[in-house]
């Protein structure tokens, strides 16, 4: 019978990481079944790991500071989200120390003190709001399962991830609205706009924000209302591979 080798023995990784994103689910699912596993594969899974998050990690410093361009949008957040589940998947104290540095200088860079974002500034998207959010929810999310709350880690200029969610909940109930991409400043997005793209013209649906709002749910659970209320169901994926809600009086 011929054995099929692990595949991560066969991806390269490209350190692109919107086309990396979803490796999210493979490192989740590495973490739930890492001690079934043959020793063969879980090796070259934490081989890969770790060449996947000391890659992100060695591309962002070598960037100047301050950060810019894709380096401070929402693209790093799915860079700090990458290395913050790998480190912790790890449990590599390096690897922690330096999602955790990541993400606080992440939130600096892309959360005013008001919680706006730095790509809503550029697009007056609340679709590229969600799409900063969620991957530093689901960083946040790593660290709580290891005792670390990261939701309220203030960056130097009093930003958090917190008080960017904040902001955005008026918008997810409903109370307030918002037109998409009509002062957009993002070439790209003007021609995915007028090519007449779902999503890039028109008011914003907050049902886009439900896995999201889910996902804050199980950092504090006075998110789960604003969560039910855009989804009564979350994704089954969630009580599977993520802890329960947060208590809603959690500190």
């Amino acid at each position: 019978m011929q054995r099929t080798k692990p595949w991560v023995t066969t991806y390269q990784p490209s350190f692109n990481p919107i086309d990396e994103t979803k490796l999210e689910g493979s490192i989740l699912a590495y973490d739930l079944t890492a001690s079934a596993l043959p020793a063969k594969t879980r090796n070259a899974t934490i081989a890969f790991l770790r060449t996947l998050a000391r890659g992100y990690v060695e591309r962002i410093g070598s960037q100047p500071r301050p950060l810019r361009h894709t380096f401070a949008n929402n693209w790093q957040s799915h860079r700090v989200k990458l290395i913050a589940i790998a480190a912790f998947t790890l449990d590599d104290r390096k690897l922690i120390d330096a999602a955790q540095r990541l993400f606080v200088e992440q939130v600096g860079t892309n959360i005013a003190p008001d919680g706006t974002t730095r790509d809503f500034g550029e697009r007056d998207a609340l679709h590229y709001v969600t799409y900063d959010l969620q991957p530093l929810v689901m960083a946040a999310l790593a660290a709580r399962r290891h005792n670390r709350n990261w939701l309220r880690e203030r960056s130097t200029c009093g930003a958090t991830l917190e008080r960017a969610l904040d902001w955005l909940v008026p918008y997810a109930l409903g109370r307030a609205s918002h037109e998409e991409f009509v002062h957009n400043r993002v070439p790209f997005d003007e021609t995915r706009r007028a090519a007449g793209l779902r999503g890039f013209s028109g008011a914003w649906d907050p049902r886009s924000a439900a896995e999201l709002f889910h996902l804050a749910a199980r950092l504090n659970g006075r998110y789960q209302p604003v969560a039910l209320h855009l989804a009564p169901v979350p994704p089954p994926w969630l009580a599977t591979c993520l802890p329960l809600p947060a208590r809603s009086s959690e500190r």
